[in-house]
């Protein structure tokens, strides 16, 4: 994993025979962990964002207006998805390949628990406010709005520019936790 970030980083397009060679292993060892180029693309390229979407929330801690904080979230991690979109296609591409070949064992890192703990905090001024249940409810809520899938639409099918589809994505963030907002206090 880490030979293909390396390769990916300094602008290579990381291969399994590639990342194995630059590890130092074997090739059979390598596609018994990564069984196609999509496979090591999606994994190596997962992690990292992941890691941003932590930092990025941690950041927001002393940021207590919901909407504040959503917006500050969005406008540091929608420019970083539109980035790494040829990646995020891969490990959508990687996604979809396992769901129609009936994979049982789709379970993707963007769509892991870990992705979702990543988020957890985005919401943190109205956890208290809130269910346990509802507050993920929420929490799952907005990370979808910067998932692979609202990017495709944005940028594929509504003909935006990334600039102007991260401005959608951070409206669209804004409007949801004022509706959240909304809701909690006619509850």
């Amino acid at each position: 994993m880490r030979a293909a970030r390396a390769i990916r980083d300094a602008g290579g397009v990381p291969t399994v025979p590639d990342a194995a060679a630059a590890a130092g292993i074997s090739r059979a060892t390598a596609y018994r962990y990564f069984p196609t180029h999509e496979a090591l693309l999606a994994e190596a390229s997962t992690g990292p964002l992941i890691d941003a979407v932590v930092d990025i929330v941690r950041d927001a801690d002393g940021i207590t207006d919901p909407i504040a904080r959503v917006d500050a979230i969005f406008a540091a991690l929608a420019p970083l998805m539109f980035k790494h979109e040829a990646e995020l296609r891969s490990v959508l591409k990687v996604s979809l390949e396992r769901s129609l070949q009936g994979d049982s064992e789709r379970e993707l890192p963007l769509r892991s628990a870990r992705w979702v703990l990543a988020w957890d905090g985005v919401l943190e001024p109205l956890r208290a406010r809130t269910s346990t249940a509802r507050y993920a409810t929420m929490v799952r809520s907005l990370s979808a709005l910067l998932g692979i899938e609202t990017i495709l639409v944005l940028l594929d099918a509504c003909d935006r520019d990334p600039a102007r589809a991260a401005d959608a994505i951070r409206g669209a963030a804004r409007a949801m936790v004022r509706g959240f907002v909304l809701e909690l206090d006619e509850s």
